[in-house]
Formats: structure tokens, C-alpha cells, sequence
């Protein structure tokens, strides 16, 4: 559209540039009817010179007549007619040649100004042409814009069909829009009335539901509760139990350990009085020892771990006598 609105402006500046030229134009041309007058004017001196010269000649010949018709007449009336003829003739011959002069005058100032129209002229030939290519190139511009204006005009055209029916399509568009507003929105309050009953319905079902939840919970609690006392009656009874057996099988180890740690000892004793009579057996009671060690080691782990264990469960029992609002064990 920008090409078209520039081309549209350039042929309007040509159609005024050539309204322009043609008003120059005219004036030129009236100048050039004003030229071809003075032309014609200086013509007709030219005319009258010639009819002067015509003149003189047409005189001369009658005098050349009068000569030839006087060569029977006296000397004396020949030259009295000749001096009377020269006389007239001469001060004709002076105003002529005065008159002559003038003309000569003027036709040499008509020449030159006729040179002028013609040097004027050929410049008005040129102008004239350049005007004719001009006028050439701007009609063809204005055709041109004739034709862009046309196309532009069948766009237009096009364009209003295209808005017209885009315009009917939105109008069908804006009534179905309309009617499938309508129906959405009969289909929304439908749809929230049927969600408001199941909501009433959902609530009342989930009402009941936590009422017998609620009594179902109570039941599960006083059970929990009773399961709870009957556990910790039992936990009670076996953490007694289990630290009876523990201090009862701690001493019967601890007994056996030491038993053994006294039989080691004596071995011990043995084999190192036996250690100069037989080398090997001294590595084998050398590896006996060893072996001994990691046991003893392992039962010391044991007995370490018996004691955190009856530390633990002691620990407990006592949390547990504390709950119920007992003393210590140890107290």
C-alpha cells in the first residue's frame, strides 16, 4: 500500500507539473502569435521596399523611353528636358534614396529581430519538445496511476467482500456463540443443582458414617486400652522373668569362666615348667593359650554385652515401675 500511495502522489505532482507546462505553454504561445505579427509587419516593409525598387525601376525605364523618343528634338529642348527630368528626378532620387536609407535601416533592425523570433523560435521548438516528452511521460504516468488506481479500487472491492463476509460469518459465529452460551450455561446450573443433591447426599452418607466411625473408634480405643494394660502387665511379668534368667545364667557363666580361667591358669603353669623338656608341646599349649585368649576376649565381649543387657532391661523395668507410679527396682 505504501508503493501504491507513493506512485498515486507521483502522478499527481506529473499531472500538475503538466497543468504547469501547459499554462507556459499558452503564454509561450501567445508570445509566439505576438513574434509572428512582428514578422508579418516586418513583411510587409519589405513588400513596400520592394514596390519601391519596382518603382525606381518603372521610372528609369520611362526615362530610358524619354531619351530614346528625344534623339530627333533639338540639343537645347533635349537638354532642358533633361535638366528639368534630372532635376525632378534627382530630388525624387533623394527622397527615394532617403527613404531607401531608412528602410535599409529598419530592414536591418527587422532582420535582426526576425534572426531574434527565429533564434527564439528554434529555442520554443525545443521547449516545445521537451514539453511533448514531458506531456509523453506524464500521460504515461497517468495512465499507469489510471491503472494502479483500478487495481487499488478492485482490491478495495475485494477487500469490502471479504470484510462483508467475514462479517457474516461473525455474525453467525456471535449467534451460535450465543445460543452455546445459553445451553452452557443451562448445562452449568443444571449440573451444579445435580452436584448441590449429591453434595446433600455425600454429606448425610458421610455424617453417618462418622457417627458410626466415631463409635466404632471409641470401641477400637477402650480395646486398645485393655490391650495395653494386658500388655504392659505381661512386659512387666517377662522383664522380671528375663532378669531373674539373666542374673541366674550371668552367675552360672560367670562360674564356668572362672573355672576355666583357673584351669588355664594351671595348664598355663604346667606347660611352662614343661617348656624346657618339650619344645613343640610348649607351641601347641603356646597355641592352646592363643586360642584361649580370643575366648576369653569373646567371653569378656559376652559378659560386657550380658551387662548392657541387664543394664537395658533394668532401665526399662524401672521406666515401666516409675509409670505406674512405682519406685525403682533399685531402691
Amino acid at each position: 500500500m505504501d508503493s501504491a500511495d507513493e506512485k498515486r502522489e507521483e502522478g499527481v505532482n506529473l499531472l500538475n507539473l503538466a497543468m504547469t507546462k501547459g499554462k507556459q505553454d499558452v503564454k509561450r504561445v501567445l508570445e509566439r502569435q505576438k513574434i509572428t505579427e512582428e514578422a508579418q509587419t516586418l513583411q510587409k516593409f519589405v513588400n513596400k521596399k520592394e514596390e519601391l525598387d519596382q518603382e525606381i525601376n518603372r521610372e528609369i525605364d520611362e526615362l530610358t523611353l524619354m531619351s530614346d523618343n528625344c534623339e530627333a528634338k533639338s540639343l537645347e529642348t533635349l537638354g532642358q528636358s533633361a535638366e528639368m527630368a534630372f532635376k525632378k528626378y534627382t530630388e525624387k532620387d533623394k527622397s527615394m534614396c532617403k527613404k531607401l536609407q531608412e528602410n535599409r535601416t529598419g530592414q536591418e533592425e527587422l532582420q535582426q529581430r526576425l534572426n531574434a523570433l527565429k533564434e527564439c523560435e528554434r529555442q520554443m521548438e525545443e521547449e516545445r519538445q521537451k514539453r511533448s516528452e514531458t506531456q509523453e511521460k506524464a500521460d504515461t504516468t497517468a495512465e499507469k496511476a489510471r491503472q494502479e488506481l483500478e487495481k487499488w479500487r478492485q482490491q478495495i472491492q475485494e477487500l469490502h467482500d471479504r470484510c462483508q463476509a467475514a462479517l457474516h460469518v461473525m455474525g453467525e459465529f456471535r449467534d451460535g456463540s450465543s445460543k452455546l452460551m445459553e445451553a452452557s450455561i443451562e448445562s452449568k446450573r443444571k449440573e451444579e443443582h445435580d452436584l448441590h443433591e449429591q453434595d446433600i447426599v455425600v454429606h448425610r452418607r458421610l455424617r453417618d458414617a462418622l457417627a458410626a466411625a466415631t463409635v466404632e473408634c471409641k470401641q477400637q480405643v477402650e480395646n486398645c486400652n485393655d490391650n495395653l494394660h494386658y500388655l504392659k502387665t505381661q512386659i512387666t511379668t517377662l522383664k522380671e522373668e528375663k532378669k531373674s534368667k539373666a542374673k541366674s545364667g550371668l552367675k552360672v557363666v560367670v562360674g564356668e569362666i572362672m573355672e576355666k580361667l583357673k584351669k588355664y591358669e594351671e595348664s598355663y603353669h604346667q606347660h611352662k615348667q614343661t617348656r624346657a623338656e618339650n619344645e613343640q608341646k610348649f607351641e601347641d599349649y603356646k597355641k592352646e593359650m592363643q586360642d584361649l585368649d580370643e575366648r576369653l576376649t569373646a567371653l569378656g565381649e559376652i559378659v560386657e554385652a550380658f551387662d548392657d543387657i541387664y543394664r537395658r532391661v533394668q532401665d526399662e523395668v524401672n521406666m515401666i515401675w516409675e509409670g505406674e507410679g512405682h519406685s525403682s527396682l533399685e531402691d
